[in-house]
């Protein structure tokens, strides 16, 4: 990279290209030293296509005191940006309109993400990807980085994925394409790093056949046209190709040697998480040094040897790097005195703040996330990730500060949490899962209420009867309706949830009718003597009370006797606290879940059900 940034002296106003003041608002500051910045696309894209005439390659704009958008050029970029024929100008055009549209969709938060506009801008991908193919047909192949299309078709298709999986359609092909991008990051670092064993490649293997199911039986039935499932097949295929290579690179590791092996990939992590903090102790590194030393001193003529010392297995390679990488670490340790490098400094902060948003997501994910939050976090660590040159971050002069592990380590737990949250999704739509939550409330309490097995009585009861009752009147025909008349997806998810509540209440009701049975003979037998006596004195025998609900409607209950029973009864939606009692259900009226990042709480931790899905630890 070269030692600085060339200006080419190209100094554009917004408003000469039709753009406002709010070009400002869409530009972080860029810290010194730092070839990074977070652009607004709509303004980078239109004023890079006009510029791209003028002999610019990747520029960076950055804003100055005057309002103006000064173009650095990168002479040697980390990524450097292919040129595109201009055939192709009206697809970018259109595809950078395309992503606008998601981008403002994504951030409307007084509506749920209708499934009808979702379907409408698939439509238009399709189409673009279709013409996109037709006009690369008709010229020569360029072998190359790919070009500012490819990587605007990339982000399309990315946000696009997360939307299918917000309205609740994850087994469609579409839904797979960001799980198969996050899967390709992870795969890249792990054969960047060489840190994994073949229980961290397991996880990987099973997501790829599953994602490879659902992309060849939508082709099978013709659910999506050819133009995607090829798309997605090709996808598909690099990262079974990473994968394979990954597997090929163990295959020769002796199974003599697995066991070292697996332990030094361990100590390589703990060694990696204890850099990453802000405040690495030295203390905690001296008994892994140890341990490491221990296993060095294993090696004879800088050999492991096989039982009985007489033989030298395969795969010394992969052992002797993880030992050298680990005394590097080490090393590194006690030889720096600052945390971390200080023009590294601004991307350390960023990464362990993104580490702790997505930590605080994995728990909250239920009530707070919406999936295409998720792209923010992606965007900021692709670009984090650009800027690396052959693999480490390097400061404005082109050197490489100390504190390279703990980015690494931060960056690779960041794209494993992604992925977590990605593939944890489950198939219910956005405007269901609130009454999903609930009912998974109401279940796990009526469990814990069952699982203790204490005397209960009708009163308690009730919180959990009334629940059901709010969420069964919001049915009409046995099925849940969005506002606009459609079905949302996740039907048979929240049907079969109540369903489970219902059977839970009916088998605590036969408890206790079996209890008031027993009751009731005693009382019977009781009863008879009395009437008896009071037919010899010549009275009419008493009328029977008339059989009133357990629970009129006018009583007003006091609270239940039970804690958990008290959980049942809270509700996040509107139609919850009228209570009505109409025979007609009316459309579906919920509040949208909260954006802010919700703390786990004693009453949230009850109900939480999250889906576990295999992420190894990306290290």
């Amino acid at each position: 990279m070269s030692s600085g940034r060339s200006n080419i002296e190209v100094k554009v106003k917004g408003e000469e290209y039709g753009l406002n003041k709010q070009l400002s608002k869409s530009l972080l500051d860029i810290y010194p030293g730092i070839y990074f910045i977070n652009v607004g696309y709509t303004y980078f894209d239109i004023l890079w296509t006009r510029l791209q005439e003028k002999g610019s390659r990747k520029c960076t704009p950055i804003r100055d005191e005057y309002q103006l958008i000064h173009f650095f050029d990168l002479n040697n970029d980390v990524m450097p940006v292919a040129q595109f024929a201009k055939a192709e100008l009206p697809i970018l055009e259109s595809l950078v309109n395309i992503r606008n549209r998601l981008t403002a969709l994504k951030k409307d938060r007084k509506e749920y993400i209708k499934a009808s506009d979702v379907q409408s801008i698939y439509s238009q991908v399709i189409k673009l990807i279709t013409k996109l193919n037709d006009a690369r047909e008709e010229e020569e192949p360029i072998l190359g980085p790919p070009n500012r299309v490819d990587t605007t078709l990339d982000d399309v298709m990315q946000l696009l994925s997360l939307f299918f999986l917000t309205i609740g359609k994850n087994k469609e092909s579409p839904a797979t394409y960001c799980q198969l991008a996050t899967i390709r990051q992870l795969l890249s670092h792990l054969d960047e790093s060489g840190v994994y064993t073949q229980n961290d490649l397991k996880p990987f293997q099973d997501r790829l056949t599953h994602l490879s199911a659902i992309i060849k039986r939508d082709r099978e039935n013709g659910k999506h046209p050819d133009q995607m499932t090829k798309f997605l097949l090709r996808r598909l295929e690099d990262c079974e190709r990473i994968y394979r290579n990954l597997v090929s690179s163990l295959s020769v590791l002796s199974v003599e040697l697995v066991p070292i092996h697996q332990r030094l990939v361990a100590i390589r992590r703990q060694l990696a998480a204890i850099v990453s903090k802000d405040k690495p102790q030295k203390q905690e590194i001296k008994p892994l040094l140890e341990e490491l030393r221990k296993i060095d001193g294993k090696r004879q003529d800088g050999k492991f040897l096989g039982p009985g010392g007489s033989s030298v297995p395969p795969g010394q390679a992969i052992l002797v790097g993880l030992l050298e990488e680990c005394f590097e670490i080490v090393q590194d340790v006690n030889a720096r005195r600052d945390d971390v490098a200080i023009p590294l400094k601004p991307i350390f902060d960023r990464l362990t703040e993104i580490r702790m948003q997505l930590e605080r997501l994995v728990l909250t994910h239920r009530w707070t996330l919406r999936e295409t939050d998720l792209w923010n976090y992606q965007l900021s660590l692709q670009e984090i990730d650009k800027m690396r040159v052959d693999g480490k971050w390097v400061d404005s002069e082109g050197n490489q500060p100390g504190g390279q592990f703990a980015l690494l380590y931060l960056l690779r737990r960041c794209h494993g949490l992604l992925y977590r949250l990605i593939s944890s999704s489950e198939p219910i739509s956005e405007e269901l899962m609130p009454i999903s939550n609930k009912l998974l409330t109401v279940k796990k309490c009526l469990n814990e209420v069952l699982k203790h097995g204490n005397d209960f009585t009708p009163r308690d009861l009730y919180p959990y009867h009334l629940a059901l009752y709010q969420i069964d009147n919001l049915r009409k025909d046995g099925k849940f309706y969005s506002d606009d008349g459609s079905i949302p997806e996740g039907q048979a998810i929240v049907i079969s949830h109540l369903e489970e509540c219902h059977a839970l209440i009916e088998q605590m009701q036969e408890g206790i009718n079996s209890s008031d049975e027993d009751d009731d003979v005693d009382e019977d037998d009781d009863d008879d003597d009395n009437s008896e006596e009071i037919l010899e004195d010549g009275l009419q025998p008493a009328q029977p009370l008339p059989t009133h609900s357990s629970v009129p409607p006018s009583v007003t209950l006091a609270p239940p006797t039970s804690t958990l029973a008290s959980l049942a009864i809270r509700s996040n939606d509107s139609a919850s606290s009228q209570g009505t009692t109409s025979s007609s259900a009316p459309a579906i009226n919920i509040p949208l879940r909260s954006t802010a990042a919700m703390e786990p709480t004693e009453s949230t931790s009850t109900s939480l059900d999250t889906a576990n899905a295999s992420q190894p630890d990306q290290q």
